[in-house]
């Protein structure tokens, strides 16, 4: 055999024996999660691709949700589903400080360690900033059922505090996050409503749209103009307190006729106010009325008399072209002086 023929075949036995270790190492098919098979025919995992402890993984700082999604029906779909299927995605977590910080998933996270009780879970490992963490925290939520506006809102609030976004650059925060001008509009709307509007949604954060707080935002600065803005902000509560804390509490039904109604009633108080300034109005024009027919006097011509009865003048009174009464005096004085004329200045003015 020639020295060539010795060297393939030898490198052939080795490269046996490699294939055979190789098919040592690797775990049965049958072993495998859906998530581990796409791994290893090849597909976009990759090497990122780990099975961690749940133990080992830490909540995310920047998770969008106030309250957390546990115990629904939707959370124990996924769970079955998961025990059905196996993990078909892995959550998403990055290195931080010897552990894991999740990242996206937290519904897979919830179901795998709280439901199912299973030890281990499938992670796409990420090494990650803080604001690309955040910002891919949001993003996989934004468009989620079970996410609502108030806590996306306040999730875009946090972030562009924390990370200096400017938030009233509409292009920017539309591109950044991925969302639509309308309802980039709709969101910013529930910044401006009421504080105590706010304090509920803190608790309750899907009572309210973006949808609605646009509509509540538009009607309260109406009624503000009708009813003045104190009036209008107690009349709100007083509403806002009976569809919260009666009607959505009891029914977990989300809607707006609680702003219609609140229309309606401030509509009624401007009528009330409106009429009762009217009816001011004309009870002061009739006074006014009144007075002018009794102190007005008909045109007539008096003589003056001193206290002996000798006449010294006369007296007219005339109406003018613009309906004032002009009075006309003449009268003759005897030794006139400055003291008597200025007498006579002071009872004028004094008439005045």
């Amino acid at each position: 055999m020639s020295k060539f023929n010795q060297l393939l075949n030898k490198q052939k036995q080795e490269k046996k024996v490699n294939l055979d270790q190789i098919e040592d190492q690797v775990p049965q098919e049958e072993n495998l999660s859906p998530v581990q098979r796409r791994a290893q025919s090849g597909n976009q995992y990759g090497v990122a691709l780990k099975r961690l402890s749940v133990d080992l993984i830490d909540p995310s700082p920047y998770q969008p949700r106030l309250v957390a999604a546990l115990d629904t029906q939707d959370l124990q779909d996924l769970a079955d589903n998961i025990r059905q299927h196996g993990q078909i995605n892995p959550i998403v977590v990055r290195p931080k400080n010897g552990r894991y910080e999740l990242i996206g998933g937290e519904r897979r996270l919830h179901a795998v360690r709280d439901i199912l009780k299973l030890k281990d879970i499938d992670c796409l490992i990420k090494d990650v900033s803080d604001e690309k963490a955040a910002l891919t925290a949001l993003v996989d939520n934004i468009n989620r059922a079970d996410l609502s506006d108030y806590e996306i809102a306040h999730a875009l609030l946090n972030n562009c505090e924390r990370f200096g976004y400017p938030i009233d650059n509409v292009e920017f925060i539309t591109e950044k996050f991925n969302i639509s001008r309308n309802k980039y509009y709709r969101l910013i709307s529930l910044f401006d409503l009421p504080d105590f509007i706010r304090e509920d949604l803190k608790i309750t954060p899907d009572a309210l749209s973006g949808s609605g707080a646009s509509l509540l935002k538009t009607a309260l600065n109406k009624v503000k103009e009708q009813i003045g803005e104190q009036r209008a902000y107690e009349l709100l509560k007083q509403k806002w307190q009976a569809y919260f804390s009666i009607e959505f509490l009891e029914t977990k039904k989300r809607n707006t006729q609680f702003i219609k109604n609140f229309e309606l009633d401030a509509q009624a108080l401007y009528a009330d106010k409106q009429a009762t300034i009217q009816e001011l109005e004309s009870d002061a024009i009739d006074e006014q009325s009144m007075q002018k027919q009794v102190t007005k006097l008909k045109p007539q011509q008096e003589s003056l008399l001193t206290s002996s009865g000798k006449k010294f003048g006369s007296l007219k009174c005339s109406e003018s072209l613009k309906g004032k009464t002009v009075v006309s005096i003449r009268m003759s004085v005897e030794d006139l002086d400055e003291t008597k004329l200025n007498k006579i200045k002071a009872f004028l003015q004094e008439l005045a």
